[in-house]
């Protein structure tokens, strides 16, 4: 990465991936993946729970996983593990029966609406201009982009507040401008900074508080207009049963590759749309499971997708294919299951971390 970018806790040099391929006796080989690079080493442990089974058997397969792993990591690394093994078997399913993974599911659509994530900050944060950050996100809407997410949370609410009327300016009213914290505020801050954003007709404001912080976010979706959203670092149908629950999101964020991959993700939008809550899934950035998984959903806003080579993620490394955008939209691979293959050159370069 030439130019290290930056969310508003972190900077980011490198992103770490996990990838499981799942072996059948009649030749067919499934892939999963998540964040981490140590998730397969817990996604090893399971491999005695799995071998032998039969890989329709998907909802007994997870749950014998999870009573393994569950009664003492009910998130966290087990869960991604889990998700690793579970897209797998569906990737399996969907080649044995010839059939991308979103028909199998129940398909509501052939393309899926996105967002573009990017607007990072800089290493350190004020080494970049406003200018600049406006000439980016700029040139992604030229290039089709009908929704930009951009970071704040990194500097003073004064500063941020500069960035972010800027890039509003300079887009215009064509395209919808949402903005992501990464956890960055405390209530107050968060609480000010909503106000003003609303004000500015900003479509959404994600992860404002620490992940656990309950009752602040119950507090600002109370108390503020503009979407409340978060769930990207949430695990299994009971995280986000508490979040929808509590009335803690405006809009949840499942990622099938984080919460329980696509066997606890349908039961999650399902579960949010008895409660009429809108659907933006987090994406790793190829778009793979979670595009499938888009595709079926009724309850969707929106997905995330990251334009290819962004520096922030490479995951489309992992694969021979990437689905790219086009217009705000990303069309489903019509492949069966997942529609990925891997790529070998890439695993052997970084070291081959498949279980």
């Amino acid at each position: 990465m030439k130019t290290p970018k930056a969310i508003s806790t972190r900077p980011i040099y490198s992103r770490d991936f996990g990838v499981a391929e799942v072996f059948t006796d009649e030749g067919i080989v499934g892939v999963g993946y998540t964040f981490n690079k140590t998730a397969p080493i817990i996604a090893d442990q399971l491999k005695r729970l799995v071998i032998g089974l039969d890989p329709f058997d998907v909802e007994y397969i997870w749950q014998k996983m999870y009573a393994n792993e569950g009664s003492s990591y009910q998130k966290g690394l087990s869960v991604r593990a889990i998700s690793m093994i579970d897209i797998a078997l569906w990737d399996i399913i969907g080649k044995a029966t010839n059939k991308p993974l979103y028909k199998i599911l129940g398909g509501f659509r052939d393309r899926v609406p996105c967002y573009t994530s990017a607007g990072y900050y800089r290493v350190p944060p004020t080494s970049q201009s406003v200018n600049e950050l406006v000439e980016e996100m700029c040139g992604l809407a030229k290039k089709g982009a009908r929704y930009l997410k951009m970071r704040i949370g990194g500097l003073t609410l004064e500063q941020d507040i500069k960035r972010v009327r800027a890039v509003k300016a300079a887009l215009g009213d064509g395209v919808g401008l949402m903005v992501d914290a990464n956890n960055a505020y405390s209530f107050i801050e968060a609480l000010k900074m909503g106000r003003w954003l609303e004000k500015e007709n900003v479509y959404w404001f994600e992860e404002p508080l620490k992940p656990d912080d309950w009752r602040g976010y119950r507090q600002l979706v109370l108390q503020l207009e503009i979407p409340v959203v978060s769930g990207e670092l949430e695990y299994t149908r009971f995280g986000f049963r508490d979040i929808i629950m509590r009335g803690a999101a405006d809009i949840i964020q499942p990622d099938a590759c984080v919460c329980g991959g696509v066997t606890e993700w349908k039961k999650i939008v399902a579960f949010a749309d008895t409660f009429c809550v809108p659907v933006a899934p987090h994406v790793i950035g190829d778009g793979g499971v979670n595009l499938h998984l888009s595709a079926t959903c009724n309850n969707l806003l929106l997905m995330e997708y990251f334009e290819k080579e962004s520096e922030i993620s490479k995951v489309e490394e992992l694969f021979n294919e990437y689905t790219e955008a086009k217009d705000g939209y990303v069309e489903v691979p019509k492949k069966p299951g997942l529609g990925l293959s891997l790529n070998r050159k890439t695993l052997e370069r970084y070291g081959g971390n498949v279980v």
